[in-house]
């Protein structure tokens, strides 16, 4: 099966990479910037369409896709 990572995928994936690679060079811990880093990833949910809302459960349902979705296309070039 040929699985891929189309455009709006890999964006929401630096935008993880970005948020926690700066969350740990600042060396700040806690629940508000896991926050503000929960806050940015579900707006690039939604922004990129990969989710219609930002409940929790649209959320959930959003990142488990897009792990399968990266699982597979991973998996493809093994």
């Amino acid at each position: 099966m040929n699985v891929e990572i189309d455009e709006n995928d890999l964006k929401v994936l630096i935008g993880i990479a970005a948020n926690l690679t700066a969350h740990l060079a600042t060396g700040r811990s806690g629940a508000v910037t896991m926050d503000k880093i929960d806050e940015r990833l579900a707006r690039d949910l939604r922004r990129f369409g990969l989710a219609e809302d930002d409940s929790a459960e649209t959320m959930e349902a959003a990142m488990s896709h897009l792990t399968s979705r990266l699982h597979a296309a991973l998996g493809d070039r093994a």
